[in-house]
């Protein structure tokens, strides 16, 4: 990559996920939840050795190697039948809700290589409509969701990982359990889950954001 960056460059996650995986040579990719029915899909445009896709649409067209499983299913079936998978890089981009996303965080920890990253998407929604709950979604129009919540709850509650969230492309945060961090605590949390407006306040802070320059320093 060029090193002359220039300012406000912008990165799509599946950019920076293939950018992770040349500097830190991972060789195993995970994805939860795969935006099918395109052309030349993001989940196509990640380089890596070996990946695999989770998601319950059958609408994939020429996506390589999707599963048509949900991803409580598949792990369900990691945990039943393997007992030696890991994965360098999960990406979380399946149900935006704060429930399927704990979740969704707590499994990939599980199968997550020693020095391996989960990234999750839609972590930064730009207003209060873009995170609406699940039964406000009608199928159509921009939706964030939830998945913000989780990211916040790990911030303001646990020391022994570390959080940072790309301000672009929705916000990508990215989580490294082998780091740590000093949990976010000006506000409490049941205020920033409780006022949406309290957690746009304090943004920046609470989810830890970095720009896309920051994010390619930081793993260069």
């Amino acid at each position: 990559m060029n090193n002359d960056i220039s300012i406000n460059i912008k990165m799509a996650h599946d950019q920076m996920i293939s950018y992770l995986v040349e500097k830190r040579e991972y060789s195993s990719f995970l994805e939860i939840g795969v935006w099918g029915g395109r052309t030349n899909p993001p989940h196509n445009r990640i380089v890596c050795k070996n990946k695999i896709g989770v998601d319950p649409d059958t609408n994939f067209g020429s996506m390589e190697r999707v599963i048509p499983w949900t991803s409580d299913q598949y792990f369900d079936f990691l945990y039943r039948y393997t007992n030696n998978v890991e994965f360098d890089i999960i990406f979380i981009d399946g149900l935006h809700t704060e429930e399927q996303v704990d979740k969704d965080i707590e499994n990939s920890l599980n199968f997550l290589s020693e020095d391996g990253l989960i990234m999750l998407h839609d972590c930064s929604p730009p207003t209060e409509w873009h995170a609406r709950p699940l039964e406000e979604f009608d199928g159509t129009g921009q939706w964030n969701g939830t998945s913000y919540r989780s990211v916040v709850k790990l911030r303001c509650t646990d020391e022994n990982m570390n959080i940072l969230t790309v301000d672009d492309d929705w916000g990508c945060s990215i989580i490294d359990p082998s780091g740590t961090q000093k949990i976010f605590s000006d506000i409490p949390l049941d205020e920033i889950l409780k006022d949406f407006s309290v957690f746009d306040q304090h943004r920046k802070e609470v989810l830890n954001l970095i720009s896309v320059e920051e994010f390619l320093e930081i793993y260069k």
